[in-house]
C-alpha cells in the first residue's frame, strides 16, 4: 500500500514540474494581483505554482515526491528505470527551482546529499541544474534581513508570540489566529494596515500554539517524537522518515500546513505513511 503511496507521489511530482516549467516559460499570471513573484535583474519573475495556491506548497509537494524518486532509484536494479528516475529526478529539481522557495531548496540539498552516499550520479543532477541556471539561483541566494519576507515573518511570528503569551495554554481555537489578531488590532499595531498583509504567523509550531495553547503543540509534538522514536528506520529503507522531517523543517518557515487544505492533507498524509510504516512491521516473538 505505501509504495502505491510513494509512486503516486512520485509521478504527482513529476507532472507537476512539467507544469511549473510551462507556467514559468509563459509568465502565466505575472500581471495578477497577489501572485507571488521574485525581482530579478531589476525586473520581475513569477514564481511557479503548479496547481497548487502558492508556489511554496507545490515546493513542499515537490521535495516529498523528490524523496519517494529517491527511494526508487536506490531500491531499482533495472536498467530503465536507472535511466527514467534520473531524468524524473532532474525534471523534478528544475521544477523546484521555478518555485523559488529557499526553505525548499536547502531541505532538498540536504535531502541529495544524505541519498548521494549510496548513489553518487545522484549530486550530478542538481550540479547540472546550477550550472545552467546559476542565475536564477545565485540572486535568490541573496538574503537580506530586511527583504520584506523576512520582515514579515518577523512581525507575523511577534504577533503569534503575543497571543500566545495571553492564551497560553488552549490558544484562541482552531483557525483562529489571524482573525483574533484582526479582531484586537494586532496587525495594525505592528503597522501592517493593508489587507493582504494580514496573514497568519509564519511558523507552524507559533501557530499551533496560537490556536490551540501549548497543550495542543504539545500533543503535536508528543506524537512526532513518539513516531520518530518508534520509527528508527533508514531513509534508504523507508522515504516516510525524511519527508516527516522535511515538512517539520518547512513549517519553521510558513503555514500552510496547517491554514491551507493541500498543506494539511500533505502533512496528513506523511504521517499516516509514518504510522502505516510501524503497524506494517513484523512484532519480534518471545519465548
Amino acid at each position: 500500500m505505501a509504495q502505491i503511496v510513494y509512486a503516486l507521489l512520485a509521478g504527482g511530482a513529476v507532472w507537476e514540474s512539467f507544469l511549473a516549467i510551462w507556467q514559468f516559460w509563459r509568465q502565466l499570471g505575472i500581471d495578477t494581483s497577489g501572485v507571488a513573484k521574485v525581482l530579478m535583474g531589476g525586473g520581475r519573475l513569477m514564481r511557479a505554482y503548479g496547481t497548487f495556491p502558492h508556489s511554496n506548497v507545490l515546493a513542499a509537494f515537490l521535495v516529498i515526491g523528490l524523496i519517494s524518486l529517491f527511494y526508487f532509484y536506490l531500491k531499482s536494479h533495472n536498467k530503465y528505470l536507472n535511466f527514467l528516475i534520473p531524468t524524473s529526478i532532474f525534471f523534478v529539481v528544475l521544477g523546484l527551482l521555478l518555485t523559488f522557495s529557499r526553505a525548499a531548496w536547502l531541505a532538498s540539498g540536504l535531502f541529495f546529499l544524505y541519498f548521494s552516499r549510496r548513489r553518487p550520479l545522484l549530486f550530478i543532477i542538481p550540479l547540472v541544474v546550477l550550472a545552467f541556471f546559476y542565475w536564477l539561483i545565485i540572486p535568490r541566494l541573496q538574503v537580506s534581513l530586511n527583504e520584506p519576507a523576512l520582515a514579515l515573518r518577523r512581525v507575523y511570528n511577534q504577533i503569534g508570540w503575543e497571543i500566545i503569551k495571553t492564551h497560553p495554554l488552549t490558544g484562541v481555537g482552531f483557525g483562529k489566529q489571524a482573525e483574533y489578531a484582526i479582531q484586537n488590532h494586532l496587525y495594525q499595531k505592528y503597522g501592517l494596515i493593508q489587507e493582504w498583509q494580514w496573514q497568519p504567523t509564519h511558523n507552524l509550531y507559533l501557530l499551533m500554539a496560537a490556536d490551540t495553547g501549548f497543550i495542543g503543540l504539545g500533543l503535536f509534538l508528543f506524537f512526532v517524537i513518539f513516531l520518530f522514536i518508534k520509527g528508527q528506520r533508514s531513509m534508504v529503507n523507508g522515504p516516510e522518515t525524511a519527508m516527516l522531517l522535511s515538512l517539520l523543517f518547512l513549517g519553521l518557515f510558513d503555514h500552510f500546513l496547517w491554514t491551507l487544505p493541500s498543506g494539511r492533507m500533505m502533512l496528513i498524509l506523511v504521517l499516516g505513511l509514518n504510522l502505516l510504516s510501524l503497524a506494517s512491521r513484523p512484532r519480534s516473538s518471545t519465548g
